[in-house]
């Protein structure tokens, strides 16, 4: 079976944020619209890709990198009173998830001042062995993709090898992208590139596609060292992030019902959700 990495903060402030994603609570009064629609597009992929290993990378905080550049994701401080208030609502369903995951036997990961890009990308790179499938909406995770690795980009329902990624995205390997971010840097973040170069130019200058006489060209060779700065907070993983390894785990489904009963997740624990679930954590590896 394939093994799904999942980049959570990428499907779930989606989830959380949608206009089509109505506040639910348990019986506590503790939000779980957010597990709820998290836990049906799991339910969703373990049919799609025929497979009931996952392994679910949160985040442990943008320390690390905020250190090396200060001003790093400053720009997303500024959100509407309607935004902020979903978000409240998202934090702690974060942290409740993902004792619920654990529960039902997942491997999780989270690690103090690594972002799950980084988490994301040492499972990767340290697990050649196993055939594996990175879920994400995030286009920095492109860089990841290798042989044993590809991309499935939620938001564009859309599985990426290297040639996909050379098709419709840029015609460089994907492994290279994080050069691009480098170059161009990345707005959404906060990552201030090359001044007049964008992503197009900078595929053409990583090719060799540039013409040398433009003045664009001279530009980025006249500033080698914004690209050498943003290089460190850009290409994945971090330095410093441990060397993950993917685990052998045994999955619990009775762990899974006790959790959905205790926050009152009901259509996952009676009925046709009951009979779904149990499918999916029956799922045997064909060898």
């Amino acid at each position: 079976m394939k093994t799904i990495i999942v980049d959570t903060s990428s499907v779930l402030f989606p989830i959380a944020l949608s206009k089509y994603t109505t506040e639910l609570s348990s019986d506590d009064g503790e939000p779980i619209e957010s597990i709820y629609k998290f836990l049906e597009k799991l339910l969703e992929l373990s049919e799609k890709f025929s497979t009931n290993k996952f392994i679910f990378c949160f985040e442990g905080g943008n320390e690390n990198r905020k250190r090396i550049y200060p001003s790093y994701k400053d720009c997303r401080t500024k959100r509407s009173p309607e935004i902020e208030d979903k978000l409240q609502r998202l934090y702690p369903q974060i942290k409740t998830l993902k004792s619920g995951l654990e529960q039902a036997g997942f491997q999780t990961e989270q690690v103090y001042g690594y972002e799950s890009d980084d988490l994301c990308a040492s499972l990767i790179y340290n697990n050649p062995e196993h055939d594996i499938i990175l879920l994400t909406g995030d286009k920095d995770l492109f860089q990841c993709i290798r042989p044993w690795c590809s991309v499935y980009n939620i938001r564009e329902d859309l599985l990426y090898n290297d040639l996909l990624f050379r098709q419709k995205k840029f015609n460089l390997p994907a492994d290279q992208f994080w050069r691009v971010l480098a170059l161009a840097g990345d707005a959404s973040d906060g990552i201030e590139g090359i001044p007049k170069v964008g992503m197009i130019t900078a595929v053409k200058f990583l090719t060799k596609t540039l013409n040398k006489s433009h003045k664009v060209y001279s530009n980025i060779i006249n500033n080698k060292q914004i690209y050498l700065d943003n290089s460190k907070i850009v290409k994945l993983p971090l330095e410093g992030c441990p060397k993950l390894k993917i685990k052998d785990v045994q999955l619990d489904f009775n762990g899974f019902n006790k959790f959905c009963q205790e926050y009152s997740l009901i259509p996952f624990y009676t009925d046709i959700g009951a009979v779904k679930w149990n499918i999916f954590f029956s799922r045997r590896e064909i060898k």
